[in-house]
């Protein structure tokens, strides 16, 4: 499997940028190449929520449904497809507080 990681600091406060990062209805406004987004149950994702997500990225079509299968309010969202997947895919955002204005988030994908 491949890991890819990138940190980065915001100077936004933990909460603020934890609502972005599990309001996955709204991922196509920050990851280019999301054509189709359903999530069920609407609203904010929660540990067992059900995603699923067409794009096509770097000139290729891509399709995958994925369960939040880790979340700690404020501090972690992990998404990851069944098991049984023919092609496993997982991403982490792990979220650090910095002060009450800032935080690093640690994003983490695992492919194959």
């Amino acid at each position: 499997m491949a890991t890819f990681e990138y940190t980065d600091t915001f100077d936004y406060s933990p909460a603020t940028v934890f609502a972005l990062l599990s309001d996955l209805e709204a991922r196509a406004t920050w990851i280019a190449g999301i054509l189709e987004v359903r999530v069920t149950p609407a609203g904010p994702a929660r540990l067992g929520t059900s995603y699923f997500e067409a794009g096509k990225f770097s000139g290729f079509k891509s399709e995958k449904t994925m369960n939040v299968t880790e979340f700690k309010q404020d501090r972690l969202l992990t998404m990851a497809t069944p098991a049984e997947a023919s092609n496993p895919f997982r991403e982490s955002y792990r979220v650090e507080p910095l002060s009450e204005g800032a935080c690093r988030v640690h994003f983490t994908i695992e492919v194959g």
